[in-house]
């Protein structure tokens, strides 16, 4: 058994260098981000807004700018604001 041990040992660790040194070299990209959808306006987007649909808002907003969540909250926060809907 001891014989054994010790002749499958540098095959296994040669398959996990072997292995892990794939892994490294055949990482996926990170998925990019989908461009900015150039067909909502902003007045579809204000419209939004103005009807109390911030979800929907910040969808619209998400899709026409591509950003992030946090970043199209903060716009459609400050262009209620603007607009009076909120203090």
């Amino acid at each position: 058994m001891d014989t054994l041990l010790h002749a499958i040992a540098p095959c296994a660790g040669a398959f996990l260098l072997g292995f892990a040194t794939a892994r490294l070299f055949q990482r996926r990209p990170a998925p990019q981000a989908p461009p900015p959808d150039e067909s909502i306006g902003d007045a579809q987007i204000e419209a939004e807004v103005r009807a109390g649909r911030t979800v929907e808002a910040l969808r619209l907003y998400r899709r026409r700018y591509a950003c992030d969540l946090r970043q199209a909250k903060e716009a459609i926060d400050d262009l209620a604001r603007r607009k009076g809907l909120i203090d």
